[in-house]
């Protein structure tokens, strides 16, 4: 408490007074999972690893499958239990076979390439890519996923909190020709606003 009192003095700057009160309170978490591919497509892995997140909070997530091995997922939670509860999540992780690398501490991953995370996708990935606003609530992106099932893999997924009442989702399904047609009607009946990017030339400029 020392260094917080010292850090409210009336010459403290208020950015330094935030980042004692964060690294004191330790109110979040910063986690990297690399993913193996599921054996038959779909969304499996992804769909597993919200599960055992469970309910918390998530103020960051991004997601890119780039080759016909594996993923990575850098992904931030909030937490209400401080290091004890990070302690016990890591613990569920790993007994779940989720092995995660804990980045909460790790300056350079949370200042720098938690913006950089992603790429480009694998050529021949048949990807369509789509903006979503999922209603900030716990579940709902499990949700979505329970609808999806295990008919399509997800190959791209970007999310960050920005304290509105719907967030803002990017994703990329990797649908086969002869898919098109079922996966539009999932999307049809999967009751969230959305937007086709596919053909948007940011995406594939840098993405694609």
């Amino acid at each position: 408490m020392a260094r917080i009192a010292n850090a409210s003095s009336p010459g403290a700057p208020y950015f330094k007074l935030r980042h004692y009160l964060l690294m004191t309170r330790m109110r979040s978490m910063a986690l990297v999972h690399q993913a193996p591919r599921p054996a038959k497509g779909g969304p499996g892995s992804l769909r597993q690893f919200c599960e055992v997140v469970g309910k918390r909070a998530i103020t960051k997530f991004n997601y890119r499958f780039a080759d016909s091995d594996d993923a990575r997922i850098f992904v931030g939670l909030e937490l209400r239990q401080g290091r004890r509860e990070r302690d016990g999540l890591l613990s569920t992780l790993e007994s779940e076979g989720f092995p995660v690398a804990d980045m909460t501490d790790n300056e350079l991953a949370k200042i720098h390439v938690r913006y950089m995370v992603g790429g480009r996708g694998d050529p021949g990935l048949d990807e369509k890519l789509y903006r979503f606003f999922f209603p900030e609530r716990p579940g709902a992106l499990l949700g979505f996923l329970n609808e999806m099932g295990q008919r399509w893999n997800i190959s791209l997924f970007h999310y960050r909190n920005h304290g509105s009442a719907y967030g803002r989702v990017l994703m990329g399904f990797q649908v086969p020709a002869d898919g098109e047609r079922e996966f539009q009607d999932f999307l049809d009946n999967a009751n969230f606003q959305y937007v086709e990017e596919t053909g948007n030339p940011v995406y594939r400029m840098f993405l694609k």
